[in-house]
């Protein structure tokens, strides 16, 4: 991924998320393929918005979106 595209992404997370006035961060990386399809479909169910990113691009969101509420 190059840094134009990580940027990209960061952009769009600061877009998101300032669209909401709650948000979960939650690690399921210990889920198999059949339960992360299963929290998948539990979420469009419920019409509730699933997002993933690497936690680095969310650190750099965190710093950005402070950068531009000051």
């Amino acid at each position: 991924m190059t840094r134009e595209e990580k940027n990209q992404i960061i952009d769009e997370l600061v877009v998101t998320l300032s669209q909401f006035n709650n948000f979960y961060i939650t690690d399921f990386e210990t889920l198999n393929s059949e339960k992360t399809s299963k929290l998948r479909r539990a979420c469009f169910t419920k019409q509730v918005q699933l997002k993933v990113a690497k936690n680095s691009l969310i650190k750099k969101h965190w710093k950005k979106s402070k950068e531009i509420s000051l």
